[in-house]
């Protein structure tokens, strides 16, 4: 018998999150897709939004890592552990929320991916469900 391996179903990328009194996600708190570079370096904090379905009666080292637009690894976030019980409803999703501080190195465009147990669930090569990484567009300071 085969294991279904966890699917990412959804993921956003956002400035904050809100969560109801059990704890769980529940608002997604100014969507991004643009900011501005900061010259200085000062990282931000960033809160990647995701949806995983086939993940039960498992525990999973989640991250986050940030890519250049050629592929380049620019952060990869500490690891963030997930225990996910055993549900009745297998195909029901769990929604999850990583909160992470990151200072683009330069002005640009960067992918945020979300890693389970080391590989991506984001690339069609180790999952052929694969939800698209966020595009975080970097743009540079006015003249």
């Amino acid at each position: 018998m085969s294991v279904a391996q966890p699917r990412l179903r959804f993921a956003a990328l956002c400035a904050r999150i809100r969560f109801d009194v059990d704890g769980a996600p529940f608002a997604i708190e100014r969507p991004l897709h643009t900011i501005r570079f900061d010259p200085v370096g000062q990282a931000r904090e960033f809160w990647l939004y995701a949806e995983i379905q086939n993940a039960f009666n498992v525990t999973l080292a989640l991250q986050v890592q940030v890519r250049d637009e050629h592929g380049a690894v620019v952060f990869t976030s500490p690891v963030h552990t997930e225990v996910f019980p055993n549900l009745a409803n297998r195909t029901f999703p769990r929604e999850l929320a990583i909160s992470f501080r990151f200072a683009p190195p330069q002005a640009g465009v960067y992918f945020v991916h979300l890693l389970c147990d080391g590989g991506s669930l984001n690339e069609r090569q180790t999952n052929e469900w694969a939800f698209p990484p966020a595009q975080l567009n970097v743009l540079g300071v006015p003249q």
